[in-house]
């Protein structure tokens, strides 16, 4: 139980704070420990990461087969100064991310900062623990800046 303290006072946090992200991925991960499915837990830690990234690339590629964005609009997009902007922060996001990972294979110990640090960034500043939304978010103060 003692090593659930830390999810526990994380779900609470996420329940103070009303944030759905946090309380669903404690909650489930506190129901499958208690469910003493440590398999299921293991495979989420080794594989989870890769799955998350699977699902929301497929989200975001998704708006290019529903319809939502065309072949003509999305060349178009590369004209403007957002879309430019948007492919540079998505390059570099992704470049700064790969080698994050490599850093958190080589630095477990990042992991505790890493956990804090997101953990402020949702709770107090209303941010999402999310990557592609990262490269959005740069894009966004970029072209505030540049306006």
């Amino acid at each position: 139980m003692s090593e659930c303290l830390v999810a526990i006072i994380i779900l609470i946090l996420g329940l103070i704070g009303r944030n759905d992200t946090v309380i669903y991925s404690v909650g489930s991960i506190l129901i499958l420990k208690f469910l003493k499915q440590d398999i299921l837990l293991q495979m989420l830690a080794n594989k989870g990461l890769n799955i998350g990234v699977i699902i929301l690339t497929a989200a975001i590629l998704s708006k290019l087969v529903d319809g939502s964005v065309d072949v003509k609009t999305l060349f178009e997009t590369f004209r403007t100064k957002l879309g430019i902007v948007t492919l540079i922060t998505g390059i570099l996001t992704a470049t700064v991310a790969g080698r994050g990972i490599i850093a958190l294979q080589n630095n477990p110990e990042m992991v505790s900062a890493l956990v804090i640090g997101t953990m402020v960034g949702v709770f107090f500043f209303k941010g999402v623990a999310v990557g592609p939304l990262i490269a959005a978010g740069f894009a966004y103060v970029i072209m505030k800046l540049i306006k």
